[in-house]
């Protein structure tokens, strides 16, 4: 199981840094989405309001919700 995480924890911040890129790029309409929302709160005022580690655990959060969410239509 600890493996599992740190690939799942690798696959998640690897998200967040490709999805970073893309906001900082010239690229800002690609904010269509939770991810950009969220790293985007605080932009207008200058400064960033969620560091990585809690985007990953609002995005873990999801993820899991999402699961059991689909377990318990599917059974």
């Amino acid at each position: 199981m600890t493996k599992a995480c740190k690939v799942f924890d690798q696959f998640l911040y690897s998200c967040i840094a490709i999805k970073r890129q893309e906001l900082n790029g010239c690229n800002k309409s690609s904010g269509d989405d939770l991810l950009s929302s969220m790293m985007m709160m605080g932009e207008e005022k200058g400064k960033m309001v969620h560091d990585d580690k809690f985007l990953r655990d609002a995005t873990f959060n999801l993820f899991a919700a999402a699961r059991d969410t689909i377990t318990s239509v599917l059974t």
